[in-house]
């Protein structure tokens, strides 16, 4: 089977998780371990160990550049909530305003009572004193209004970005094909291979069949014949059936001669002797001869 076949038995399953994923980063880990069950099984059905090698090298790269695959898709833009920071500094500019407030409905309160009632220096202990105190206390929540940001200042507007699962499952699947295209080339290319040694083999051993023809054969049986039998005057009628077949091939037996001595080699004797013919086709000397030649 090939890789597409099983990433389609796992499209379902696999769309489901990069669905979930909320970022680009959940989505690499999920097409990682897509890539290494794809090699698994992979190799569970190919027996080659080239191909599967190859195999290895091609989903390694792409487990590499699963980070890379744009997982671009809906982008979302919000507004963060106000920072702790600013509530912290309105809420303390309302306890001060508050505080001074009613400091200064003390001394109004108190300017209102009859001297017959609160004496003058009475009422100057109470209302000098809540004076200041509520003037201090509107100058410090004026100060704390000033230091917390307006709620317009203070939005941050912040951005996320959903990783679209089916745009990223079309460039998986664009590199699952492109691995199953390459290895259907190595496969074919080892298919060849193989045809190509079994061609060799076959016509090396046609060749070597072809090399003796059914006549040839049944000569070299009755030569095998006569020098079991050791008869030899059945031998010599075989052998001279065997030059009569190298006539037929082109090939003459040539007896020594001194035209022809650099056919032989020579070895000392009483007369000049023919030991053993040389093989001569078309004028060339396929094999020498062996002559006996006086000294």
């Amino acid at each position: 089977m090939s890789l597409q076949k099983f990433l389609e038995a796992d499209e379902e399953q696999l769309m489901q998780a990069l669905g979930s994923a909320d970022s680009a980063e959940q989505c690499v880990p999920i097409l990682e371990r897509e890539t290494d069950r794809l090699l698994y099984l992979y190799n569970e059905n190919t027996a080659d160990d080239t191909l599967q090698s190859a195999a290895a090298g091609l989903m390694r790269q792409i487990h590499t550049g699963a980070a890379l695959i744009n997982t671009g898709g809906e982008t979302s833009v919000y507004v963060s909530a106000e920072s702790k920071t600013g509530k912290k500094e309105k809420t303390a500019s309302r306890v001060l305003l508050t505080a001074g407030m009613i400091c200064m409905a003390a001394v109004l309160i108190c300017s209102l009572i009859p001297f017959g009632i609160l004496s003058f220096p009475g009422k100057l202990a109470v209302t000098v004193p809540g004076m200041t105190a509520g003037s201090a206390f509107f100058f410090l929540s004026g100060k704390k209004r000033s230091f917390a940001p307006s709620s317009e200042n203070n939005k941050t507007f912040l951005t996320r970005t959903k990783p679209d699962a089916a745009r990223i499952y079309r460039i998986y699947r664009a590199l699952i094909l492109t691995a199953d295209r390459t290895l259907a080339g190595e496969n074919d290319r080892l298919r060849l291979e193989k045809h190509r040694i079994a061609k060799e083999k076959e016509e090396s051993g046609a060749l070597c069949a072809g090399r003796w023809s059914e006549k040839d054969l049944s000569l070299m049986g009755e030569l095998l014949e006569a020098s079991y039998s050791r008869d030899g005057e059945y031998a010599l009628d075989k052998l001279n059936q065997l030059k009569f077949r190298l006539h037929q091939e082109g090939i003459e037996t040539v007896d020594y001669s001194p035209e022809n001595e650099n056919w032989f080699d020579r070895l000392p004797s009483s007369h000049s002797t023919t030991i053993r013919p040389a093989l001569v086709f078309n004028g060339q000397l396929l094999k020498k001869g062996l002559a006996g030649t006086a000294s």
